[in-house]
């Protein structure tokens, strides 16, 4: 989900600096938590200030990560990658894509975009207010275990351990402030792993 939530956000924004419309099909099964986006249907973006069609050249594009070096700047405003959002139709696969100016400048409109419906908005303003009374300051940290346990070798499974000295590291980064972390993940979580810090899960 982040990864599809942070890939969309980018081409958003990219659409706000180029005047390009975006239909988005990795954020449908998405749509019943965000007020930006329709509860059913296909989802596109349609930027305020829409582009020039004349300034369209050619009908299809395709831009894939997995066709790009792994060092390679996958910028909107790469020369390369910019020329492919000229055509009429340019197919984006791969969520390393990113623009970043284009995010810092639009980030309030993409934000509104993002903000949770009523319904999950009351439920996180519920928890996090408990946890913010006992914190200066709330640092989310998630664990993703289930999948990463075999995704190319393990390479990005970490276990408490690991965890546990990040989170020791954040701490040092605010040595003045009580440090809280919200925990997250995709697996059974043991609480005590994480009792020398300010932990909710």
């Amino acid at each position: 989900m982040c990864n599809r939530l942070l890939a969309a956000a980018h081409v958003m924004a990219c659409c706000e600096a180029t005047g390009n419309t975006a239909f988005i099909f990795s954020l449908r099964k998405y749509r019943h938590y965000f007020q930006g986006l329709p509860a059913c249907g296909i989802y596109y973006y349609r930027p305020q200030k829409r582009g020039m069609i004349a300034q369209k050249k050619g009908r299809v594009q395709i831009l894939r990560s997995g066709a790009y070096p792994i060092d390679f700047p996958l910028s909107y405003t790469h020369p390369d990658i910019a020329k492919k959002l000229q055509a009429w139709v340019t197919i984006i696969m791969g969520w390393r894509f990113h623009d970043e100016c284009a995010l810092a400048d639009y980030r309030a409109t993409i934000r509104q975009f993002f903000t949770p419906r009523e319904a999950y908005q009351t439920k996180i303003n519920t928890c996090l207010s408990a946890i913010r009374q006992q914190c200066d300051c709330l640092v989310g940290v998630h664990i993703r275990r289930n999948d990463y346990a075999t995704y190319r070798e393990g390479s990005y499974y970490f276990n408490d351990a690991c965890y546990r000295r990040w989170m020791a590291q954040i701490e040092r980064l605010f040595p003045s402030q009580k440090v809280g972390f919200l925990l997250s993940s995709d697996d059974a979580l043991d609480r005590n792993a994480f009792s020398q810090f300010c932990v909710h899960v």
